[in-house]
């Protein structure tokens, strides 16, 4: 029998780009019966967009705006629910280098350290805590399971290396594996589940070079005809589907490279 989430309500934060991550997790929970709170930090065009390709699935979406990195407006998130959510996936991000170049001063190249470790914890790391304790508050009071979903990126599980003063965003993703079993240990026993899921590759820098992509796909096991180093959005978000619906696993962390290697030194 096909699995499904009929009458359950599931919040992806962050998810108002179209064929990105986010959306394709909203749509694909869409189609297995779950209500959706899609949410983003503020209302666009393009967040209606994915608002109709979500609602087309037959289910109920509930757009939803705030800074998940304010406490406040976290709070008046989960507040203006009708009932909270039963899957929760942390899907908000962002990939930010530090923002240096030469003849900066030292006080000047502290601070564009200081913007870019700032920036990057908040939004990767503070965010997905915030959002994830309301989630276990709520969802404890009224006696509710439930799943919760961190990401984070298969590149820096595998020892990979970012170039361009990327060392805070490192910072800002390397804990999700550790929090995921911490969060299971604390909470499993009641209902809720944690789950981890690293991300590789999903779309080629625009800085990509050819040789680079070919280098690649020569580090994944798989046969030839297989070989995507690219994998997409949507087989990130059917991995993660996948994951959720497994109700006996809780503190894991999966990883979605396509099994590869990282042994790729080429500059990006």
């Amino acid at each position: 029998m096909a699995y499904t989430y009929a009458g359950k309500w599931a919040l992806v934060t962050g998810a108002g780009i179209p064929s990105r991550i986010g959306a394709a997790i909203a749509e694909r929970l869409a189609r297995v019966g779950a209500h959706i709170y899609l949410h983003d930090i503020a209302e666009t065009d393009a967040m209606q967009s994915v608002v109709a390709s979500v609602a087309a699935a037959g289910v109920t979406v509930r757009p939803c705006y705030g800074d998940l990195t304010k406490p406040a407006e976290v709070q008046k998130l989960f507040e203006n629910f009708e009932t909270p959510p039963d899957i929760v996936v942390n899907n908000a991000g962002i990939f930010r280098a530090a923002d240096v170049h030469d003849g900066m001063s030292l006080g000047e190249y502290l601070v564009a350290h200081e913007r870019a470790i700032d920036s990057n914890v908040a939004v990767n790391m503070k965010s997905a805590f915030l959002v994830t304790e309301a989630a276990v508050f709520l969802l404890k009071k009224a006696h509710k399971s439930g799943v919760i979903v961190f990401e984070g990126d298969a590149f820096l599980d595998r020892a990979g290396s970012y170039p361009r003063n990327l060392a805070a965003y490192a910072a800002s993703k390397m804990y999700i594996p550790s929090v995921v079993h911490q969060l299971a240990e604390q909470h499993g026993r009641e209902g809720i589940r944690f789950l981890g899921v690293l991300n590789g590759t999903i779309e080629p820098p625009t800085t990509a070079p050819q040789s680079t992509i070919l280098h690649m796909q020569h580090e994944i096991p798989l046969p030839p005809h297989l070989l995507k180093p690219w994998l997409g959005a949507g087989s990130v978000a059917d991995a993660i589907i996948n994951l959720i619906q497994i109700e006996t696993v809780n503190g894991t962390t999966l990883t979605v490279d396509g099994g590869r290697t990282w042994t790729t030194k080429e500059e990006l």
